[in-house]
């Protein structure tokens, strides 16, 4: 089926360029975004929706095209087909990312969409997510649901504010700069063609949110300071003596949308890096959680954003840059993202926050799970979202051993457990 838009192609962000940079063969820097129903996906139904909210998002339902001097982001001509699930973010071919660098899968109950990250990011897939969702239950239920700022109605026309490039629109003058050191990476045999294996641990949220309270930080920072300890516990048994410790370093997605009034649907994310020295591995929890928050409180400051956002866009407003031909740039960028992106962190924590339903749609969905690639040289990744009461913690890992999820898990629940204790019902 042809399939038409008022939405003209544009040029990759920033941001979308490096993610296009880092492609490799067995490799694609995908998010994955499921929703688990009470009863059995419909593939008939399923399809019907999709076809009904892709000229919604022709942001997000996009392929990836090359021209000589710069990608564009291109509306689909053909609706794309569902498929049934054999794989769990496997790697996007060159052909599916010119066509199309989505796809939507369904296996049992679960419906999963996929997103390679050039397109968009965790805020963007799940308006996409939640507009698929809801319009297959329209359809499969007659089920009227409400709009919301993270659910679309799919017959209204695409905002022009969501396709435009806030990179630009809000970096500040002065340019962040940044230094490449050796950070811890986790030991693990790379898996082959790319395969990806997911581990879920499901805890109650109020528990971990009456915990983060206790300490006056926010979730993340919690989460982000178990993190820290079981990495720095993996890192202890292989280097007992000390002498090959390297700081640890954790990759905090930040969404900008919390700071500027952005209404994109593209790309407008950036990263905190918290940082653990040798020396900080002696601390109480409550010296790590008192340290990764000043952190992130300094990272995601506006200005400091606002600064980091500038020198990423730094190269665009050079006219050098702008007349050089695409294989040219594209190696480049591909060269520094190497040196700098790869090694910069050990694993990203990335926390969705609470996902909302409409009344109207939450009784039929049971579960949300958000799940990350993990990066060429980074063996693991961490989404993580709540729901329902619930929170997914998402490990993703391309290698056999399980060991983080397994350390991550006893010590969350030991960490929580001690908290409660601690604090009793003064939370």
């Amino acid at each position: 089926m042809d399939h038409k838009s008022s939405v003209s192609s544009y040029p990759l962000d920033n941001s979308a360029i490096i993610h296009m940079a880092a492609r490799r063969r067995n490799h694609t820097n995908s998010f994955r975004i499921a929703i688990t129903l009470r009863e059995p996906v419909c593939k008939e139904t399923l399809q019907r929706a999709l076809e009904h909210i892709t000229q919604r998002f022709p942001a997000v339902i996009a392929g990836i095209r090359s021209g000589f001097f710069q990608y564009r982001v291109v509306p689909v001509r053909d609706i794309p087909k569902v498929k049934e699930e054999t794989e769990c973010l496997a790697p996007m071919r060159k052909n599916e990312i010119r066509d199309c660098a989505f796809r939507v899968l369904y296996c049992q109950n679960r419906i999963a969409a996929e997103f390679f990250h050039s397109l968009t990011d965790g805020y963007g897939g799940m308006v996409v997510m939640n507009t698929l969702a809801a319009e297959y239950l329209r359809l499969k239920y007659a089920v009227s649901v409400s709009v919301t700022d993270t659910l679309f109605h799919p017959d209204d026309l695409p905002a022009e504010e969501e396709q435009r490039d806030d990179y630009f629109t809000y970096a500040g003058k002065q340019m962040e700069v940044f230094k490449s050191s050796s950070v811890y990476q986790l030991p693990g045999k790379p898996l082959s063609a790319g395969k990806v294996l997911v581990t879920t641990d499901f805890i109650d949220s109020d528990r971990i949110l009456k915990a983060a309270r206790c300490h006056g930080v926010s979730v993340t920072v919690f989460l982000c300071a178990v993190m820290a300890v079981s990495v720095m516990e993996i890192q202890s048994g292989n280097f007992p003596n000390g002498k090959q410790w390297k700081p640890v370093q954790i990759m905090v997605p930040v969404d900008l949308r919390k700071l500027f009034p952005s209404r994109t649907l593209r790309n407008f994310c950036l990263f905190a890096l918290v940082r653990i020295t040798r020396q900080d591995e002696k601390s109480s929890f409550r010296g790590l959680l008192r340290m990764i928050e000043s952190q992130m409180n300094t990272q995601k400051a506006r200005n400091y954003m606002q600064n980091v956002m500038a020198a990423h866009i730094r190269a665009e407003k050079f006219p050098l840059y702008r007349a050089a031909p695409l294989f040219l740039k594209w190696t480049a960028v591909r060269l520094i993202h190497w040196i700098m992106g790869e090694n910069n962190s050990c694993i990203s924590l990335s926390n969705l926050g609470v996902a909302t339903m409409p009344e109207e749609m939450s009784r039929y969905v049971e579960r949300i799970e958000f799940v990350l690639t993990p990066r060429v040289r980074s063996l693991y990744n961490c989404g993580v979202v709540s729901y329902n009461g619930k929170t997914a913690i998402n490990f993703s890992r391309n290698c056999e051993a399980s060991e983080l999820e397994k350390i991550f898990s006893r010590k969350l629940r030991q960490m929580v457990q001690i908290t409660e204790q601690d604090c009793g019902g003064n939370v």
